[in-house]
């Protein structure tokens, strides 16, 4: 039914860092961006720990997934529905890469809302296919006993692959057999290194872990500052006052960053498998690639928690975004958020809108979290 309406971290901060990849501005009671905050089209959709919900609802999620890779996109034909997500990020990523030179999609101000976008989109996607008031889940990685439920064979699959075939998932209905990466990440290099990424397997790759994820403590941390970001709005805002940079997670910040990197994993290896050669290359899981990172499932769900800590700041302190004007184009609040904006003829695109102040606030976005409160440590 159709709906109404280690080294890793310093490596990708190097990348980050290189643009590939006071009070802050309350959008209170009146209009944030293009759409007012408050309004919505009836009761609240529940994002639930995906830890607690049903087998079958975690089937369905799994469904969604695959359906989703079957179905043509309604923004570029060419593309099914589930890449044309991972093109998103891609092309966010390689814009401000080979075009901008300052980010658009992460660091920046935009990263938070640009995120609760892409989850939207999905969400949409499945409602319309699938069941109408579908909510996503979301992967609290600061509780260690998710990860009997979340990583296992009926489930994402492992999240360490087989060793013996590049790390690939062998098991589960997203082993390589079943669930292709057709949009492969792009190789990067910044003043000669590699710092985005050496992942060009067809097939999801979860390796060796070398950092841990998050704590409580972590989270309980990132959500002592009060500002939603600061000057100059970058990587090298001042952490106390810039709650995005913070919840972004660069080392030493144990936040978004990390499960990344966690479950994509980097190695070394000589690999000559057909499809490409190396001689003592080193490299990164499916999720440890920053443009294409959304080819493995466990995306969605891990920053649907990133925008559950979002959500939980946003009831603490309020619905608020910076900067409102002056800065890049695509940082301002009311500036579109590309490359969303390349549809915006499209309603499919444009019912949230398309502006990062559209984003803000997320009960007005029509959803709440089965839990919001702060940890406490």
């Amino acid at each position: 039914m159709r709906r109404r309406r280690g080294a890793p971290i310093t490596t990708r901060r190097e990348f980050l860092r290189t643009g590939l990849g006071g009070t802050a501005a309350a959008c209170v009671t009146a209009a944030c961006g293009d759409r007012v905050l408050g309004q919505n089209d009836g009761p609240l959709r529940v994002r639930e720990n995906v830890k607690n919900i049903s087998a079958a609802r975690r089937d369905e999620l799994l469904d969604a997934f695959l359906l989703l890779k079957e179905l043509r996109s309604p923004f570029e034909p060419s593309l099914s529905y589930y890449d044309q997500f991972v093109r998103f990020h891609q092309d966010s990523v390689l814009t401000a890469r080979l075009n901008y030179g300052y980010s658009i999609s992460h660091q920046c101000p935009t990263f938070l809302p640009w995120h609760r976008k892409i989850l939207m989109l999905f969400e949409n996607a499945v409602r319309t296919h699938i069941r109408e008031d579908f909510a996503l889940p979301y992967w609290d990685w600061t509780d260690s006993s998710s990860l009997d439920v979340i990583f296992t064979d009926d489930f994402l699959g492992p999240y360490l692959g087989d060793e013996d075939d590049n790390y690939s998932l062998s098991t589960s209905r997203l082993a390589k057999s079943e669930f292709s990466v057709n949009l492969t990440a792009s190789q990067l290099t910044v003043d000669g290194t590699d710092v985005a990424s050496n992942c060009p397997f067809t097939y999801i790759v979860r390796g060796p872990k070398s950092v841990d994820l998050p704590t409580s403590a972590d989270v309980a941390a990132c959500l002592q500052v009060e500002t939603y970001d600061s000057s100059p709005y970058d990587l090298d805002a001042d952490n106390d006052e810039s709650f995005r940079n913070y919840l972004l997670g660069i080392s030493p910040f144990q936040l978004h960053s990390v499960p990344h990197v966690w479950l994509g994993g980097q190695w070394d290896a000589d690999i000559s498998d057909g499809l490409f050669n190396s001689t003592s290359s080193t490299f990164v899981g499916t999720m440890s690639a920053l443009d294409c990172s959304p080819n493995d499932p466990a995306f969605f769900i891990h920053h649907c928690n990133v925008d559950r800590i979002w959500a939980i700041w946003e009831t603490l302190y309020g619905p608020q975004y910076e900067p409102t004007s002056g800065w890049n184009t695509g940082w301002n609040r009311d500036d579109e958020m590309y490359p969303y904006s390349k549809y915006r003829n499209n309603p499919d695109m444009t019912w949230e809108g398309l502006t990062n102040g559209s984003m803000v606030g997320f009960e007005s976005l029509g959803y709440t979290y089965d839990d919001l409160n702060a940890p406490t440590g």
